[in-house]
């Protein structure tokens, strides 16, 4: 949704597109469908994408981290790499555009409360932070993949995200719909 809403924006705000895609190592063939289907799709959109490949797991057992938080910091490495190398082309500014939107946001203002947060955690993910931007973070997710089926635009949906091992996930599935019942 990010790319296509950015690609139609494009010509009336002039400004260059690039798509990056990671893959976190972890989810084997699923992973190089998703990337296949990232490529396929810039191809017809005339987007150049770069993918990176990661290996989280290898960066949990170094750091001692969970792998939420270390596909995090190497999906972010990658993109502010690509940025980098963007600016060295160009003389103007660069913007990492990240598709986080409102469900998101709920699920980290939730998450930063269980854990413990002052006022900067209640204020959840920031729409801009730095070299950052997100566009969407005003969109609610049913509202995106409705838009999408209105245009015929397949998505892919990581299938990690539907495990409730992951904190997050639990947020996702347990607690923010009993909330909303």
């Amino acid at each position: 949704c990010l790319l296509l809403c950015l690609h139609r924006l494009q010509g009336q705000l002039d400004f260059g597109l690039s798509a990056v895609h990671v893959n976190h190592g972890i989810r084997g063939a699923e992973a190089d469908r998703d990337a296949s289907f990232a490529e396929t799709l810039c191809r017809k959109l005339e987007v150049p994408i770069t993918v990176f490949c990661v290996d989280v797991p290898s960066y949990v057992r170094e750091h001692g981290c969970s792998s939420e938080e270390a596909g995090r910091i190497l999906r972010y490495s990658c993109l502010e790499e690509e940025a980098h190398r963007w600016c060295e082309k160009a003389d103007h500014r660069v913007r990492i555009a990240l598709a986080h939107h409102q469900d998101d946001q709920a699920e980290t203002v939730l998450l930063n409360l269980c854990r413990g947060t002052g006022i900067r955690g209640m204020g959840g993910i920031p729409a801009t932070h730095g070299n950052r931007i997100r566009p969407l973070i005003g969109v609610r997710r049913r509202d995106i993949l409705a838009w999408l089926q209105e245009q015929g635009q397949e998505w892919r949906e990581d299938s990690t995200n539907q495990e409730d091992d992951y904190t997050r996930n639990r947020i996702r599935h347990q607690i923010l719909p009993a909330l909303q019942k």
